[in-house]
């Protein structure tokens, strides 16, 4: 059997903003239906408060080359 490298080229669904006391947990980390990515990184940061808010990008697969 012959192995061929394939690559997963994901496109961006969504991108949001959350304050921390406000970050939708059970949503943001739910199972999805599709292959899924999400990246969620901090978006406000002071060095008094530290991380203050959430950006959460969000996509699924669309391709597969």
């Amino acid at each position: 059997m012959k192995w061929q490298a394939r690559r997963a080229a994901p496109g961006v669904g969504a991108l949001a903003v959350f304050r921390q006391e406000d970050f939708p947990a059970e949503r943001v980390c739910a199972d999805g239906m599709d292959a899924e990515i999400r990246l969620i990184t901090c978006g406000a940061y002071s060095e008094r408060t530290g991380c203050d808010g959430n950006v959460v990008a969000s996509g699924r697969l669309v391709a597969v080359r």
